[in-house]
C-alpha cells in the first residue's frame, strides 16, 4: 500500500475520515487532505468490542476517565514490530548481544511487549532478558550480576535511577550499549550514564508511538536523529499554517501516515513532536514537543486532562511549560482574575493527581518531579508570533545543557 491507498481506504471505511473528507473532491493533492485533529480523532475512535477480528488493544499515555485505546489487528501488530525490529540494524545493537528489557509492562501499556516483539524481529540473533522496569533495583541488579547482559533498553529516567543505585552500592556491570526510548535523553543524564557505564554507546532505540505506529528508525545516535520508514509510511514536517516544509533545518510539526493500519487508519496524523529535516524526506531530528500534548517522562497530559481538574477555579487561560532539572517536570502557568490561594492550588494538585494517577505514580517512583503551578499576568502568556494564538506547550527542556 501507499499513502493514496490508505487515504482511499480510510475515506471509504472509517466514519471519522469520511466526515473529515466530506468536502473534498474526487481529485485532490496530498497537501489538500486535512491534518487530523487529535481531540476529535480520539472522540470518534472509542474502544469498541470487536469479536470478528483477532486484535490487541493498548491504552495510550496513562489517560483515565475516557482512556484512549489504540487497536491493532494481530497481522497489523506483527507488521508493526517487524518493521521496527528491522530498524535495529543501525542502532548499535549487534548479533549475539544480550538485551535486558527495562521498559514498563502492565496496565495495557505497550512498550515492554512492543520491544520484546521487536527484538524477536531484529535482523540478527540477540538474546532477550524480559526484566521489566517495574522490578525493584536490587532485583534488577541481581539479574545483571547473574547473567552476562551487555545491553540495556529502557526509558532514560528509569535507566538513570538504576545507574544511581548501582553507583551507590558500588556494583559494576559491564554494559556496552544503552538503547533508550519513550523520553528525551538530556545531557546531564547522558553524562551520568557514561560515568556509571564507562565507554557505553548510547542510542535511541527508535521513534514509535502506540497511537500511530513505527515513526522512525534509530540512526545509532542519542541526539534525536531518526530515519523514515520509507516503504511503509510517509513522514511530513509542516509549518504553523500546515504548509509542507521541504527545506533542511527548518522546524515544524511531524505529520505521519501509516500504510499498514486499517482497523484504526492513521492518515496525516500529528505525532506530537517538533522536528527538522536533516535529509528532506529521509532523516529528521526531533526538537521537542508540540501543542498536541505535554509529554513528561512516560506520561502524556492534554488540555482536557488539565481542564478536568480545574473545577470551579476561575482559571481563564493556561500554558504547559515542559522543564528539566534532575527530572522532567510540568509547570502550569495560568491567568485568573483574582489571586488563587495556596489551599486552592493544593486542591487543584490533588484533583490533577486523582485524574492522572500515572503522573503521581511516576512522581512517587522519582521518574519525574511533581507538577507545579504559577499565576502570571496575561501579557506574559506566550503566543505564536505569526498567528497571535496562545501556545499550549512550551518545551523549555532543550534550552538546558
Amino acid at each position: 500500500m501507499n499513502q493514496w491507498d490508505i487515504f482511499k481506504y480510510a475515506r471509504e471505511h472509517d466514519t471519522y475520515y469520511s466526515e473529515l473528507y466530506s468536502l473534498l473532491g474526487a481529485n485532490v493533492s496530498w497537501e489538500q487532505i486535512p491534518i487530523v485533529d487529535q481531540k476529535s480523532f480520539w472522540e470518534k475512535h472509542p474502544y469498541k468490542n470487536n469479536t470478528s477480528t483477532s486484535a490487541v488493544v493498548f491504552r495510550s499515555g496513562g489517560t483515565t476517565g475516557k482512556p484512549k485505546c489504540s487497536v491493532f489487528s494481530v497481522p497489523e501488530w506483527r507488521q508493526f514490530v517487524q518493521c521496527f525490529g528491522a530498524g535495529f540494524s543501525n542502532s548499535g545493537l549487534r548479533a549475539g548481544d544480550r538485551v535486558g528489557n527495562l521498559f514498563f509492562s502492565g496496565d495495557m501499556y505497550a512498550s515492554f511487549l512492543f520491544i520484546k516483539d521487536s527484538l524477536e524481529n531484529a535482523p540478527f540473533p540477540v538474546e532477550h532478558f524480559p526484566i521489566s522496569g517495574g522490578l525493584e533495583h536490587k532485583n534488577i541488579a541481581q539479574i545483571l550480576t547473574d547473567y552476562p547482559i551487555n545491553v540495556l533498553a529502557g526509558v532514560p529516567s528509569a535507566l538513570v535511577q538504576l545507574a544511581e543505585y548501582l553507583e551507590t552500592h558500588e556494583i559494576k556491570i559491564p554494559i556496552e550499549t544503552i538503547l533508550f526510548g519513550g523520553e528525551f535523553l538530556f545531557k546531564n543524564q547522558e553524562n551520568f550514564l557514561k560515568k556509571v557505564f564507562p565507554n557505553v554507546h548510547l542510542s535511541s532505540i527508535g521513534h514509535a508511538s502506540v497511537d500511530a505506529g513505527h515513526l522512525g528508525k534509530s540512526c545509532g545516535q542519542a541526539n534525536g536523529l531518526h530515519e523514515v520508514f520509507l516503504e511503509t509510511s510517509l513522514m511530513e514536517i509542516v509549518d504553523e499554517m500546515g504548509n509542507t516544509i521541504t527545506t533542511p533545518h527548518v522546524a515544524g510539526r511531524l505529520i505521519y501516515t501509516n500504510f499498514t493500519r486499517k482497523m484504526m487508519p492513521i492518515v496525516r496524523y500529528p505525532v506530537g513532536d517538533n522536528a527538522v529535516w536533516v535529509e528532506v524526506g529521509k532523516t529528521y531530528r526531533i526538537q521537542g514537543r508540540t501543542d498536541e500534548g505535554a509529554r513528561i517522562g512516560p506520561v502524556t497530559i492534554t488540555r482536557e486532562d488539565f481542564l478536568s481538574s480545574v473545577g470551579n477555579l476561575n482559571i481563564m487561560e493556561f500554558q504547559f511549560h515542559l522543564k528539566h532539572a534532575e527530572h522532567d517536570y510540568l509547570e502550569v502557568t495560568y491567568v485568573a482574575d483574582e489571586k488563587i490561594s495556596r489551599d486552592e492550588i493544593n486542591f487543584l494538585t490533588e484533583r490533577f493527581y486523582h485524574n492522572k494517577p500515572m503522573y503521581l505514580d511516576c512522581v512517587n517512583k522519582k521518574l519525574i518531579a511533581p507538577i507545579s503551578f504559577k499565576q502570571i499576568d496575561s501579557n506574559l502568556l506566550v503566543k505564536n508570533g505569526r498567528t497571535g494564538k496562545l501556545v499550549l506547550c512550551i518545551d523549555e527542556r532543550f534550552n538546558n545543557p
